[in-house]
């Protein structure tokens, strides 16, 4: 992902943390018992001239080592939602899952209960997932409302700390010291381990940049006066040598990247991203998600 805004606090188009009823369209409390409200995005940031608002849900599955969201409940899937893919329908700009809610492992593990060890064990792993995760979120939702940022330390979120040892605000840099609440807002999708899926996908190369190969060009050459060297050999990245790629409607037109959310910021200790993409025709969102 690349190429759009890195948003570390709240701005006029970006809102983190909203009320659950800000996001979801109906059955708020069903909706609330899987998915997390985590930002709104106004829609013209995303696509010029635009008007209104698009609501961002993070699940609370998948279950760590325990495969995909939506991975088991196949019978639930549909050409949105699928095993790593969640999709809802904007419903005057707010969403509702696109769905059974048995695509969820808790709601599916309930309604259709184990045969095999395997599913025995996942079952009992998903209650003490559920409560920690919403323990995680609600701690940053909590800091956050009282210091309009996410802050990287140690356990800054149960001791309520100040956003600095004495009550000022932080003059460190905030690339490190600050959660990003959004990543490439407004940018382009390039690949990823997202893209090891049968969603049908349109990849498309870059607008060439050339002074990007230039500046690789420039960089290699100070490389090789510092260390005395002209055998010195990197493989030059540049926007020509990129490819952006967004998901297709099931018509086959494409998605709008939106931007990226890093779920460590909003859950804990989550070691990957969720890739949102909007549809403006058929009043859609598209959810993925990128593990590392």
């Amino acid at each position: 992902m690349s190429d759009g805004e890195t948003l570390r606090r709240a701005t006029d188009y970006f809102h983190p943390f909203p009320n659950a009823e800000e996001v979801f369209a109906n059955r708020v409390k069903e909706h609330s018992e899987y998915l997390l409200p985590i930002a709104i995005v106004a829609l013209d940031r995303i696509i010029p001239g635009a008007t209104g608002k698009l609501p961002i849900a993070m699940p609370i599955e998948p279950v760590a080592g325990w495969g995909e969201v939506g991975y088991l409940s196949v019978q639930y899937h549909n050409y949105l939602c699928r095993p790593n893919w969640i999709g809802y329908r904007l419903i005057d700009g707010k969403l509702e899952l696109a769905t059974d809610f048995r695509y969820f492992h808790k709601a599916y593990l309930q309604a259709h209960p184990p045969l095999d060890k395997h599913g025995h064990d996942e079952a009992a792993c998903i209650a003490l997932h559920y409560e920690q995760i919403r323990d995680e979120f609600e701690q940053r939702r909590h800091y956050y409302r009282g210091h309009r940022v996410v802050r990287r330390a140690d356990n800054p979120y149960r001791e309520a700390l100040p956003l600095s040892d004495d009550g000022t605000p932080w003059t460190a840099d905030e690339t490190y010291m600050l959660l990003p609440l959004a990543n490439d807002l407004g940018g382009f999708s390039e690949g990823g381990n997202w893209e090891a899926t049968d969603f049908p996908r349109s990849v498309q190369p870059l607008p060439s940049v050339p002074e990007d190969r230039e500046g690789d060009e420039g960089l290699l050459n100070e490389m090789s006066k510092l260390f005395n060297s002209t055998q010195i050999t990197v493989e030059l990245t540049s926007h020509q040598q990129t490819s952006t790629s967004v998901p297709k409607t099931a018509d086959g037109r494409e998605f709008i990247y939106v931007g990226c959310f890093d779920l460590g910021t909003y859950v804990g200790d989550a070691d990957g991203w969720m890739l949102a993409f909007y549809d403006p025709v058929d009043q859609l969102l598209l959810t993925t998600f990128d593990w590392s």
